[in-house]
């Protein structure tokens, strides 16, 4: 149970409930919890990682739709 309240609290899964009658309750996982399986990250780094990506996109200011495209081109 503390593997699955971390998980959950660390928003890689959550509960999802069904209305149907014939159907159980399963967890599901989260757009995060996916990103981090896919990528084979740690939670505790994927968790970084998301905290990190959300800190950037508060700042991160678009003149067009393109820009993003340029920012990322001259990452490179």
């Amino acid at each position: 149970m503390t593997c699955l309240r971390f998980l959950q609290e660390g928003e890689f899964i959550r509960l999802q409930t069904w209305e149907a009658e014939d159907k159980d309750d399963e967890y599901v996982a989260t757009q995060l919890g996916s990103a981090c399986l896919a990528s084979s990250l740690a939670p505790d780094d994927g968790v970084t990682v998301y905290k990190e990506l959300q800190k950037a996109r508060r700042r991160f200011v678009l003149e067009t739709d393109l820009h993003i495209v340029y920012q990322v081109r001259n990452l490179h």
